[in-house]
C-alpha cells in the first residue's frame, strides 16, 4: 500500500515533466540565402539587409520585419542602390 501511495505521489509531482512536449511549428522568415549587405540607420532603430536571394529587407531594432523589397529596381530608382 505504501509503495502505491509513493508511486501516485511521484506521478503527480513529476507527471508534467514526463509527458512529451507538443511540437511547435516554426515558419522561417527573412532571407532565403546568406546576407551579403547590411546598413544601420543613424539612430540605430532600423537595419536594412540585402541577400543573394534578390531581396532587401527593412527591420526594426526589435527584429521585426517591416518591409521586404523583392523588386530591387524600386530601390535603384530611389537612389538607395547603385
Amino acid at each position: 500500500m505504501q509503495r502505491l501511495i509513493v508511486s501516485i505521489l511521484v506521478c503527480w509531482l513529476f507527471g508534467n515533466s514526463i509527458v512529451a512536449q507538443a511540437p511547435e511549428l516554426i515558419i522561417p522568415t527573412g532571407h532565403a540565402a546568406p546576407i551579403t549587405a547590411l546598413a544601420l540607420s543613424s539612430d540605430g532603430d532600423y537595419v536594412f539587409t540585402g541577400s543573394n536571394d534578390g531581396n532587401a529587407i527593412l527591420w526594426n531594432k526589435a527584429g521585426d520585419q517591416l518591409r521586404s523589397f523583392n523588386d530591387l529596381s524600386i530601390l535603384k530608382k530611389q537612389g538607395l542602390l547603385s
